[in-house]
């Protein structure tokens, strides 16, 4: 019965949740330029995760915590996610360029086959729809629930992260990434990096 209620508040929701990921503040400078990205650049194996934080965008209202999204990276070196218009791959020049914040996540205790496996699921997903139900049941994906999923489906047993009760459903946001530190090494943090030849003489 939960669920069934849980289902039709959702679906009558659905309008006003993919208007509201529409919306954003107009012309506004990201805070990620290109000195973060070439920074970061040597440690984007496939497998590494980032999370990540777009001001302005109104979903911020929606999503727990301080970090609003995640993806991994592909075994291409392009960044997988699921966006409001599906999962996608994208350079990671254009994805960090786009945010405000990035925070870079190591899996702990993956091996690299276990990274590169999960890489691949997460590739396997391009093209399917992005999950506004917020639900296990379907074959669409939120972008915390795809990162989830595909290291869940690495193979790796150290990978025994615990899913969150939500509105009736088991889920994870990108906050509770962060905050995993059984799980996650935080490996490079946008907030913590300085322009070249700032702090240097």
């Amino acid at each position: 019965m939960m669920h069934k209620l849980r289902r039709f508040a959702i679906n009558l929701l659905m309008p006003i949740t993919r208007w509201i990921g529409k919306l954003h503040l107009p012309y506004t400078v990201k805070r990620i330029k290109g000195w973060h990205y070439l920074d970061a650049a040597p440690l984007l194996r496939p497998g590494v995760v980032l999370i990540t934080k777009t001001y302005g965008q109104a979903t911020n209202l929606l999503i727990p915590g301080e970090f609003k999204h995640a993806a991994i990276v592909g075994p291409d070196g392009n960044i997988i996610e699921a966006s409001g218009t599906g999962v996608r791959s994208i350079d990671p020049i254009t994805f960090f360029t786009e945010k405000d914040e990035v925070k870079l996540l190591f899996p702990k205790d993956f091996t690299e086959d276990g990274l590169l496996a999960a890489a691949h699921f997460a590739q396997s997903k391009i093209g399917c729809a992005y999950d506004y139900e917020f639900s296990s049941h379907n074959k669409a994906y939120y972008c915390s629930e795809l990162v989830y999923l595909a290291l869940s489906n690495s193979g790796e047993q150290c990978f025994t992260f615990t899913l969150r009760p939500r509105l009736g459903e088991l889920s994870a946001s990108p906050d509770d990434f962060n905050k995993a530190k059984k799980y996650f090494v935080s490996a490079w943090d946008s907030r913590k990096i300085q322009p070249p030849g700032v702090g240097r003489k």
